[in-house]
Order: C-alpha cells, then structure tokens, then sequence
C-alpha cells in the first residue's frame, strides 16, 4: 500500500513539473517567428533555361535560367511561412529572347515581368542596365509589371528610393518624392513580426546613359537617402532589409556604397547587393561592431540568396543564417542543374521561346568562310576586333545623306573607332565557319550599347591608350593577360592607324610608334572617333583617366557629337546590316556572299580596302605579337612593322 501510495505520489510530482514546464515551451514556440528571404540578381535576360550561343535544338536544357528558380522557390514556399521574394535588378538585357520582346513585339507582355508576375515576386529594383532600352520601353515593362493581380499573376512591388522625381528634386533642394511615386520601402508583417524593406538603386545611371533614358528622374546618393529613411524605418519596423543594385565597395565610378553604409550606420540587418555579379556573403560591421550579412546573389540565375531570420518577440533578438542557395553542381569538368524547370512558368514561356528562335535566332544571313576564334582575345592581333571596329565606324555615319541633308558632316565615316574586346557565351569560335544565322551576333557581343561618332584630339587618343596598356600583364609563360578583363580594356582601330604598346614601359608611357598614314601622331591632331554610350558617359573610368593625365573631355559632351543624337543602334543590329550593306531596316532577304580572313571577294578584309592596322605587344624591345597573317581568324597587317 506505502509503495502504490508512493508512486502515485511521485506520478503526480511528475505530472506538475510537466504541467509547470507546458506553458514556458509553448511561450519560446510562439514568441520566436521564422522569415525567409529570398532573392535574385543580375539575371540579364536568362529567364528561360538556354544557352543562347549554342544550337536551338538544346533549348530548356541550360543548367541555369529562371525556370529552374522558380522550382526551388515552390520548394521554400512549402518548407517556411513567410517568405519575401525580390530581384535587385538587370534583370530584361542580355540574350535574345528578352531583346526580341523588349524592341520587336511591343503589344505582347514581357517575359521578365511576366516572370517575376507569376512567381508572385514582393519587390523589384531597377538595375542600370534596364536603362539601356530606354525610357519608353522600361516603362512599358514596369506598367505591366505594377498592373492588378490576375489568377495565374500577382503584382509586383517597385522600390528605389534615391529615385526622385526630377521636377521636385535636384541637387539644391528635396522633397523626397520618388520617382513613378513608388514606396522608398514597404512594412511586411509576419506573425507580428514588422520588416521594412528598401529598394535601392545604382545611383550612377547619369554617367553610364544617356539623358533621354533616364529622363525625369534625380538619382539621390545612396548613403543619404537611407538616413533620411532610418528613424522613420527604426520607429515602424523590427527588422529593416536593404535590395540594392549597388555594389559594396566603393568605385571611382560611385556606383557601390553598401561598405560605407553599413559602416556608417547600425540600423541595417540584411542586404542583398547586385550589380558587381558577385556570389558570396560579406560580413561588413556596423558602427556597433555588429557584423551584418551582405548577399552578393551573383548573375545569370546561377544562385539564390537566401536570409533565413528566426526573431524572437519577447527579447527583440534573433539569429540569421545567409548564404548563396546553388541551382547548380560541378560535376568534374561539367556544370549540372539542381532543380527540373518548373511545368507552369515553363509552359507560359514557351511561345516566347519558340519565336525567339523561329522569328529572329534562325533567319540565315550568310556564311562565313572560316572561324573566327575567340583566343587571345585583347593580347594577340584579331579579326574579330577588327570587324567590330569596322562595324561600328561603318555604322556611325550618314551612308545615304538623308539623315541631316543640310549638314554634310555627319556624311564620312569616322577615322578611328574604339572598342573593348568582350564577348559572351561559351564558343570557342565567335563566328564559326558555315552557315550564319542572325542569333550568331549574339555570342558576339555582350551588351547592347549604341554608338556615336565624335571628336577627339591626338592627346587624347594617345593617353585612351595608355590606360589600356597600363593594364597588361607579361605572364611568367611568356603569355599576356588583361588586369581586369577584356570589359574595361580598349582597342582603337582605323584605316592607316597603328601603334604598338610595349608592356615593359613605364605605365602611362607604353603606347609606341602610333601612326596615322604613316605620319606621328601629334597631341594637336584631331580625329573622328566612334565610341560607346558606356564609354562616352564615363563608363570604365577612361574619361576620368585621361582628364587626369592632362585632358579636358567632358562626358556625354554633345559638341564633340557629329552623329548619334538620335541614337543609334546597337552592335548586333548593325553588324546584321553591315552583312547586307544595304542601308535598309533589315537584310534577312539579302544575304551576304562570303566574308571572311582571306576570302578573295571578301566584304570583310583586305580586298576592299579595310587595311586596318594589326598591334602588338613589345618587352624589352622585343615585339612578342606578330600579325597572324594566313591564320583562322586572323588578318594579315597592311605592312610589316
């Protein structure tokens, strides 16, 4: 009796302690509340999951694309409650499919947008190259983009709050409205939990486009306008997340401020940072020491960033793991998916898709007569520099006189034409030998900038140059390589124009021998010159490199402008015409013969008297690149050096 009467006893000594201990487990469980954050970047035009420069047989199986996205989206959906999806931007330029619909079909729904549409995306922020299309076309995407949810399609957020209204703002005064009148940042609630979240923009839109592109707005600097933001944002909110399309050091270009403002305040608790394609996470401390989470979500759809918080109300703290969520595997030396397409979004851009290729990818536009490699790009004498440069200059001019008949300036073709000898894709020929179809002149140039024709003076020819040169780099092989990358290194080309770079110069006195018609060049000459948007906005700092080398070239300076007011087009749809050389609209009924390195009858080359000039690379007095005469891909110099 004594032991039954004591374990009864002690079962209900246990049953009180459990009942003590219920409501304490219960209260953690309720006070601590679980939000994911999810977002992508510099997606440039990769929605469907296709390598571009590859056969149209392959389309859908590229490892990356935003169709795979959506499938680990659904997956995170499923696995957490509260989710906030976002973009940072440059998102529509960059492969065919998003350029087709954003010039070619105007009366259809965008597939960027319908995209971020219907994976029910909380926030977009404009990236720089949005701009690039002009202000027509990214208004049309973001009408579309802001317009009432349907079933299948939910609206989406914009936010960029240094984004002002151009009419109320400038550099004198602030009113602070924005832009289109989008929220500088929005307050989510999730289980009682308040986030604000701020959409940032990269405030140097004015110094890579063009007035017109950007027209009616201010861009406000990144660290004041999130100050001016903060106490508002502190006092609303228990957590405050930053989207930004701003790098996070700081440039000469002051384009990336993300370092110096999490440094500078202690309010942030998460960003996320596109525009340098960077994939990682930066731990930056704030002016606590707290050390803050900064996503770099990378490019191309190739990851996720992703912040999972778990905040607790009661103490008003929590923990945070970030990282990069990877859509791929490297398997040996091949690159596989992680995740199937999704069926839904897959299905609503196939149409896209297919007319992409049907329509426009492969219409034949000629043949080549041989490859032009893409090896040495930069360092070595090459073809394809060359026909771009030929393009551009052959594109920068008034061929039939019509475009200002009283003005006959704009009637000659440019002496000189400047370059950077960037590609995209994975081919190891730009153009192969064969056939060519129309979407091969997407491998052949990455971005879509226009060009102009201008002024330039010998000097600043000459020091344009010098911050090229100042970028090579003698291997220990014996090889040259390009500090930086073939982005911001430039190649200017022209009929009678040759100069040599010795890399064993000092820097800023590398540039030899420049010629133009067999005479030295002189600081006083002055040359016509076709150049970029990026670069005559001051795009890769070499503007600001030769004003600081003794120059005075004023960016976007419309008296040096001989052609291009109106804006030309750009890389791709001029080389189509050039194909042609027919001046018209377009030349897919008119195909080119043949051209090629060497070809007799060649639009391309020697025989119509495009000698342009090969260069090369010297050290220690010894000339370490000679023309490739004869070779695939290669011109042969007009005369030895």
């Amino acid at each position: 009796m004594k032991k039954a009467l004591s374990r009864i006893v002690s079962l209900l000594l246990v049953l009180c302690l459990v009942t003590a201990l219920v409501p304490a487990v219960f209260a953690a469980d309720e006070n601590e509340v679980q939000i994911l954050f999810l977002d992508t970047s510099d997606v440039h035009g990769q929605q469907f999951a296709t390598d571009y420069t590859q056969d149209a047989s392959l389309s859908g199986t590229h490892y990356q694309g935003m169709t795979r996205v959506a499938t680990y989206v659904k997956e995170q959906r499923a696995e957490y409650k509260n989710v906030f999806l976002s973009d940072s931007g440059d998102t529509i330029q960059g492969t065919p499919l998003t350029y087709y619909y954003a010039f070619m079909k105007k009366d259809v729904d965008d597939p960027a947008m319908k995209v971020m549409r219907m994976m029910d995306y909380d926030m977009w922020v404009v990236g720089n190259h949005e701009f690039n299309y002009g202000m027509d076309i990214l208004q049309r995407q973001l009408n579309y983009l802001t317009y009432e949810s349907t079933e299948t399609e939910s609206k989406v957020g914009v936010s960029m709050a240094n984004y002002l209204d151009a009419n109320t703002n400038n550099d004198k005064t602030r009113d602070w409205k924005t832009w289109n009148g989008y929220a500088p940042y929005v307050i989510k609630e999730y289980d009682g939990v308040k986030v604000a979240v701020m959409g940032i923009g990269n405030p140097n839109i004015a110094n890579w486009d063009v007035p017109e592109n950007w027209k009616g707005i201010y861009f406000a600097g990144v660290v004041e306008t999130y100050k001016h933001y903060e106490a508002e944002m502190k006092a609303k909110a228990d957590l405050i997340v930053l989207v930004s399309h701003s790098g996070i050091d700081g440039d000469p270009e002051k384009s990336d401020f993300i370092r110096e403002l999490v440094s500078t305040t202690n309010s942030i608790d998460l960003v996320f940072s596109g525009h340098e394609h960077r994939n990682g996470v930066t731990k930056i401390a704030n002016t606590d020491g707290k050390e803050i989470p900064v996503i770099s979500p990378g490019t191309k759809a190739g990851v996720v960033g992703r912040a999972l918080f778990t905040y607790n109300k009661a103490t008003k703290t929590y923990t945070v793991e970030a990282a990069n969520a990877p859509m791929t595997v490297r398997e040996g030396r091949t690159t596989k998916p992680l995740y199937e397409p999704d069926a839904d979004l897959t299905a609503a851009l196939q149409p896209y898709e297919d007319a992409t290729w049907n329509e426009y990818m492969l219409k034949p536009i000629g043949t080549a007569s041989d490859n032009f490699t893409a090896s040495g790009l930069g360092t070595a004498p090459s073809a394809f520099v060359d026909l771009v440069n030929k393009v551009q200059i052959w594109g920068a001019y008034d061929r039939t006189g019509k475009n200002t008949p009283d003005d006959k300036t704009d009637d000659k073709p440019a002496q000189l034409s400047i370059t950077a000898p960037l590609t995209s894709g994975n081919a190891e020929n730009l153009i192969p030998k064969g056939d060519i179809k129309l979407g091969d002149m997407f491998r052949l140039y990455r971005y879509e900038n226009w060009f102009y024709q201008i002024t330039m003076s010998g000097k600043e020819v000459r020091t344009w140059l010098e911050y090229s040169a100042s970028k090579v780099r003698a291997n220990e092989d014996g090889t040259f390589s390009i500090q930086g990358g073939l982005t911001y290194y430039d190649v200017i080309s022209g009929e009678g124009f040759s100069y040599e770079i010795n890399a064993a110069a000092p820097s800023g006195h590398r540039i030899e021998n420049m010629t133009y018609n067999g005479k030295a060049v002189q600081d006083t000459d002055t040359f016509t010159v076709v150049i970029n948007n990026y670069r005559f906005n001051g795009g890769g700092n070499f503007i600001q490199y030769i004003n600081e080398h003794g120059c005075n070239f004023v960016p976007n300076d419309e008296s040096r402008v001989i052609r291009g007011k109106e804006r030309l087009d750009h890389l791709a749809v001029v080389l189509l015409r050039f194909l042609g050389d027919d001046g018209c609209e377009t030349v897919l009924d008119q195909p080119l013969k043949h051209f090629g390195p060497g070809h007799e009858d060649a639009d391309f080359g020697l025989a119509h008297g495009h000698d342009f000039e090969q260069r090369a690379v010297f050290q220690n007095g010894k000339r370490l690149e000679e023309p490739g005469a004869g070779q695939p891909g290669f011109l042969q110099a007009a005369s030895p050096r």
